[in-house]
């Protein structure tokens, strides 16, 4: 093959521990192109585990250079059956049944205000809750109708109704809102009802 058609690229998978090399190639450009011009109106689709992943640290990556991402919200999946079952059960819209993250809560994930409350989390772990969340404990907050992923030292909220600006329109989907962490006790409280 041709240099010109073929480029290692070297690939942090994350953890900082180890380096994937993967052989970028016309065909796989080609294929990355055709995958990215079927998404959805416009805003970018998930893709696999390790391509959310990616596409999350991208975002974190302008916020820490820029202050800002340019990116448009993009999915991170469907939401899971036992969230759709018990919203269901208890007349709560979920929007469009996926899940998106948008580079403006990223921002407000990551900024400097959480760090000085001690309360911040770090981008790999913010980056791994797309393929984490099905493991995690998941609660209802009757305060502000929204749903709480929890994994023992970080608790995740989404809201199941959220009207987000995307390049096709106003859509209703289910969004992610804000990370932190947390001792897991307000949990007790009587506004939270365990999913799972």
């Amino acid at each position: 093959m041709a240099a010109a058609n073929c480029v290692n690229l070297i690939a942090d998978n994350g953890d900082s521990s180890t380096l994937t090399l993967t052989k970028w190639t016309s065909a796989t450009a080609a294929r990355r192109r055709s995958t990215m011009a079927k998404s959805y109106g416009g805003v970018r689709g998930g893709g696999g585990p390790s391509a959310i992943h990616g596409k999350i640290m991208s975002v974190i990556a302008d916020i820490q250079r820029d202050g800002y991402s340019k990116q448009s919200p993009f999915t991170v999946g469907k939401v899971e059956a036992d969230l759709k079952e018990y919203a269901s059960t208890h007349g709560i819209d979920i929007g469009n049944g996926q899940l998106y993250m948008s580079p403006k809560q990223i921002a407000h994930t990551m900024r400097d205000l959480h760090a000085d409350k001690g309360i911040d989390i770090s981008p790999a772990r913010l980056a791994s809750f797309p393929e984490r969340r099905r493991s995690m404990s998941l609660y209802h907050d009757s305060n502000g109708n929204k749903f709480v992923y929890f994994d023992g030292k970080v608790k995740y909220v989404v809201h199941p109704n959220y009207s987000l600006k995307l390049p096709t329109g106003k859509e209703r989907v289910v969004n992610f809102i804000t990370a932190y962490t947390s001792s897991g006790t307000e949990f007790n409280q009587h506004n939270f009802t365990k999913i799972r």
